[in-house]
């Protein structure tokens, strides 16, 4: 859980309700235990043993433990990968039918009733992506040529400073009447109308915007790229974003 998720699930006595916390702690979740079981597969594949007459008894029974132990480990990397997928098919069916829960954050404990993690999913449906269901920042850069290549002027490594890209982008796809994503902004906007930026986002925005909307006025709109959009950005960065790789879950 994140910081946000935590603070609603502090309290909660239903057993049933963490059954299920949301769609962003699910791939969260499902995507640290994968990291985790493949890392142990990984350390049991890079060294191998020959089984020969030589070795004792125990050691025999040792190599049968460690096999056992690595056909263990492959069966449940796939039951997890299969999980991961399921919920990549459930989150691209809210998407097509602009299903998105009636309250932010969008967790089952606020929205009781609303989340469906049980229905059926057709195993004929083509594969879907996760990048297909998330938002990214690659997805957001590939919508303003402009804005993508005074990004990649700005920031030379920008998996180093891809949180802050990804809030540059989020600000700028959600001045976008239009956006595929407009009623996730407006959802969760309803729940930042008190967000204040803290003392090392308020320096990190003035070494930053002023400069670029000098730079690159037409980009940078001093009116757009104000301190409470970053703000915003920030807010929504933390509360809706999953790692690895960096993506904000719209549902």
């Amino acid at each position: 859980m994140n910081s946000v998720e935590t603070e609603y699930y502090s309290i909660c006595a239903d057993t049933q309700l963490l059954e299920f916390v949301g769609y962003r702690n699910e791939l969260s979740m499902l995507s640290m235990t994968l990291a985790l079981l493949k890392s142990r597969l990984h350390a049991l594949k890079t060294v191998s043993f020959e089984v020969d007459e030589k070795l004792t008894e125990c050691q025999k029974f040792a190599l049968m433990y460690r096999a056992g132990q690595q056909d263990i480990f492959e069966i449940t990397v796939q039951k997890i990968e299969q999980m991961k997928r399921n919920i990549i098919q459930k989150m691209n069916q809210d998407i097509k039918e602009k299903r998105i829960a009636p309250l932010a954050p969008f967790l089952n404990i606020n929205n009781p009733d609303y989340y469906q993690p049980s229905i059926e999913i057709d195993s004929s449906s083509p594969f879907i992506t996760l990048d297909t269901v998330v938002i990214t920042p690659k997805r957001l850069l590939n919508k303003d040529s402009e804005f993508s290549n005074v990004i990649s002027e700005l920031f030379e490594d920008s998996e180093e400073e891809a949180d802050v890209i990804m809030m540059l982008c989020l600000i700028k796809e959600n001045s976008n009447q239009s956006s595929e994503w407009r009623e996730f902004f407006d959802k969760i906007s309803l729940n930042c109308l008190n967000i204040q930026a803290d003392e090392s986002l308020q320096e990190m925005y003035n070494s930053m915007i002023p400069v670029f909307s000098e730079e690159f006025p037409s980009v940078f709109s001093p009116e757009l790229f104000t301190l409470e959009s970053f703000a915003w950005a920030d807010h929504v960065l933390n509360t809706y974003s999953i790692d690895n790789p960096l993506a904000i879950v719209p549902l």
